[in-house]
């Protein structure tokens, strides 16, 4: 949760309403949503001193419930009329699911997390979503006899990577419970280019795509 915590204090300095124009209506908005994602077609490289690489198209399973934290998104928007910029927190979890026999464990569980900054439309009664930022990883790998060890290293030594790049659009709908609490049904699509993140003796390029589906709450403060 330290990781939720800081991204956290990290978009409400960003989005700071003294940040912009005092004179122009603005509202903030907090949302949290949980859900799945299905995984397209990609490929990985695995890369050991002294081995030859490993290239192959790997199929990942989410498991949106399972390991350390369940699949979430969470986005703090500075809105003006009808546009917002945003900051998006998107923890996507990848588990390699057809394992080559030098790879006994391959997972991205604690997060293949997408640190997304953006821009947001309401048009027609929908929410049109346009984010681009960071990846950060933390990987838990066994290849070829050794295991490494993703809980140091990295940043703050707690096992996560600044690795890549990534890439993300939704469409969205807002349901009104009461007149600032709504429900959220969301669809996005993420695309995520990660290299050297570090495997047991060696790195990996672990590209993604994706297509997602949330379901969450939101306030309007």
């Amino acid at each position: 949760m330290k990781k939720v915590g800081w991204t956290l204090g990290l978009a409400l300095l960003i989005l700071n309403p003294g940040f912009t124009n005092p004179s122009m209506a603005q509202n903030l908005s907090l949302e949290f949503m949980t859900g799945s994602a299905y995984n397209l077609p990609s490929f990985l490289i695995v890369r050991q001193a002294n081995q030859p690489d490993l290239t192959f198209s790997p199929h990942y399973d989410t498991n949106p419930f399972s390991g350390h934290a369940p699949y979430y998104a969470w986005r703090v928007s500075l809105w003006n009329g009808e546009e917002s910029w945003e900051f998006e927190h998107l923890h996507h979890k990848l588990y390699l699911r057809d394992n080559p026999p030098e790879i006994t464990d391959f997972a991205i569980s604690h997060g293949y997390n997408y640190i997304l900054l953006g821009h947001a439309w309401k048009r027609h009664g929908f929410l049109f979503h346009l984010d681009l930022g960071p990846i950060m990883t933390h990987p838990e790998a066994a290849v070829r006899g050794q295991t490494l060890d993703s809980e140091h290293g990295g940043l703050l030594n707690e096992g996560y990577y600044f690795s890549g790049i990534g890439f993300h659009t939704a469409i969205g709908k807002n349901i009104f419970i009461s007149d600032n609490f709504y429900a959220i049904l969301e669809v996005a699509f993420t695309a995520g280019w990660t290299w050297d993140v570090p495997m047991p003796g060696g790195t990996a390029d672990v590209p993604n795509t994706a297509i997602h589906g949330h379901l969450g709450m939101g306030l309007n403060l």
